[in-house]
């Protein structure tokens, strides 16, 4: 079984640069494919321009018949996302089994209390971020750096609060009845085992490039 796990896109996005390396990543053999959610970035644009602009990637993901589609926050509703791949599984979540193991796929932000409890925060400072990537100044990333920094340097937790926590929030939810917990959302690339869970994140495409894969009963993480 050869299985392969991307997240965040974020297609739409003025500094996803990506284009030719996830349409060749899309071209490999793997028995499935999940793209674990934000992969239409409606937060950026309208999704008829985020879909005419990105029909190299859309197109590529029509002809295959192994892709799995989950839904994040910064994609469309589920309804517009299956309008889009009318051919395609689209979930809020997906179970799976690999051998013996079960093992769920979610995008992950059901845990995020910024963006569960104050989205409209998130998305009142979203237009002084739209404007800092358009001029090639990645606002967020420089900020998770600073608060993870200033946090480590402290010994605060307001970084553990706003991401790792989220984390142990989804492990605790899931760890009695799976496995194998696959995510995005957080753009934080890992593979965590714990005593009778592992925690995977694919991370994303706009800061880390990164994927994961399952390939000879192993979990391989790879950033570009």
């Amino acid at each position: 079984m050869k299985l392969l796990f991307l997240s965040d896109l974020h297609l739409g996005s003025p500094i996803f640069e990506s284009e030719a390396e996830i349409i060749n990543l899309l071209s490999k053999d793997y028995d499935q494919i999940y793209i674990i959610g934000d992969l239409l970035d409606v937060w950026e644009d309208d999704l008829a321009s985020v879909v005419s602009d990105n029909m190299s990637i859309i197109n590529r993901i029509h002809t295959l018949d192994n892709v799995i589609i989950i839904k994040g926050n910064h994609d469309p509703s589920l309804v517009e996302l299956e309008g889009v791949f009318p051919k395609k599984n689209v979930y809020y979540q997906h179970e799976l089994g690999i051998g013996d193991k079960k093992c769920i796929v979610a995008h992950g932000d059901e845990f995020d209390d910024l963006i569960r409890k104050y989205s409209w925060l998130a998305k009142f400072s979203w237009p002084i971020n739209w404007l800092f990537e358009r001029v090639g100044i990645n606002l967020k990333g420089f900020f998770r750096k600073l608060f993870y920094s200033v946090s480590a340097k402290r010994k605060k937790k307001y970084y553990n609060d706003l991401v790792l926590n989220m984390e142990e929030k989804f492990v605790d939810c899931y760890k009695d009845e799976y496995d194998y917990m696959i995510v995005g959302h957080t753009h934080f690339p890992k593979i965590t085992k714990g005593n009778d869970f592992t925690y995977i994140n694919s991370g994303d495409w706009i800061h880390n490039k990164s994927y994961v894969e399952f390939v000879d009963g192993e979990f391989k993480l790879t950033e570009l």
